[in-house]
């Protein structure tokens, strides 16, 4: 979906833009987007407790640094770049 008409605030005006520069798939629409990413976001920072249990695989790796990488790899899963004609060939 593209965006409609000319958004407001900062976070639907990035994502547009990313969406006609093809980094962003179209199929969604921006608020969308935002609103599933938070809710990634907030589930995995409710899950604090959780660090006990992963020991050390958490050693060396800052819990903020940690927490964001997920989210990210997540997002890039959920919302992949938009395919170019050489992708397509």
């Amino acid at each position: 979906m593209r965006c409609r008409g000319r958004p407001e605030s900062k976070g639907p005006k990035l994502l547009c833009k990313a969406q006609e520069d093809g980094q962003l798939d179209t199929a969604w629409d921006p608020i969308d987007i935002l609103v599933l990413v938070n809710q990634i976001a907030m589930a995995r920072a409710g899950q604090l407790d959780l660090v006990d249990a992963a020991g050390d695989q958490l050693r060396g790796t800052p819990l903020a640094a940690r927490h964001a990488a997920v989210v990210v790899a997540a997002v890039q899963r959920l919302f992949p770049a938009a395919a170019t004609t050489n992708e397509l060939a």
